[in-house]
């Protein structure tokens, strides 16, 4: 299954480095098991997709930009189940 995620940074100065975290969990509060990492120089329209390996039936993305400030928010998968 494949996450998208579409990243604004508001910034003043030169290139601003973006490190995107993506993790799969079974709870809407918790980021879980890591499930990918990467490292990008933001531009405007900066938009990323992954292919997610784990089995959570959320999956999160978290964006760090310029070492400074992160956010993450939880997407939940409709069709899972948690038993």
């Amino acid at each position: 299954m494949t996450g998208e995620a579409t990243v604004t940074v508001e910034a003043k100065g030169g290139p601003v480095p973006v490190v995107l975290e993506w993790f799969t969990s079974n709870s809407p509060r918790l980021l879980g098991s890591s499930d990918g990492r990467e490292t990008v120089t933001y531009q405007p329209g900066l938009v990323r997709t992954h292919s997610f390996k784990g089995t959570g039936c959320y999956w999160y993305v978290r964006a760090t930009a310029g070492g400074r400030s992160s956010t993450s928010a939880p997407v939940w998968i409709r069709s899972c189940q948690i038993r």
